[in-house]
């Protein structure tokens, strides 16, 4: 449990937490979808993609994450970035594009 913090937290659950969490939920959804769908098309690449990476980050800090507080999404700062890099070498076929971003992921990931 150590390594997968998120995985403790239904075994110390309580049902007063549920209304505030489905709400929280709620909003953070409302904000993140658009943000993550912006950031993407503002990458140059697919809308869709902006909600893979808004919903698998959430997913993955649930349980790997260490807070219940801490918001995880698709960040402003890297738009810009990403569509430097992914803009000119995809030559402005999406799907080249989707590769581009997942392997800028991939190689920040490990830095």
């Amino acid at each position: 449990m150590r390594w997968l913090p998120g995985l403790s937290t239904p075994l110390r659950y309580e049902t007063s937490w549920l209304g505030h969490d489905v709400v929280a939920g709620l909003v953070l959804a409302t904000m993140l979808v658009p943000v993550g769908i912006a950031y993407a098309v503002a990458s140059g690449m697919p809308g869709i993609c902006g909600l893979y990476a808004t919903i698998v980050s959430l997913l993955v800090y649930a349980v790997f994450g260490p807070s219940r507080i801490l918001v995880l999404g698709p960040d402003s700062a890297l738009a810009a970035v990403i569509l430097g890099v992914v803009l000119p070498l995809s030559g402005g076929d999406p799907q080249r594009a989707v590769v581009l971003g997942g392997m800028m992921a991939l190689v920040w990931g490990r830095s």
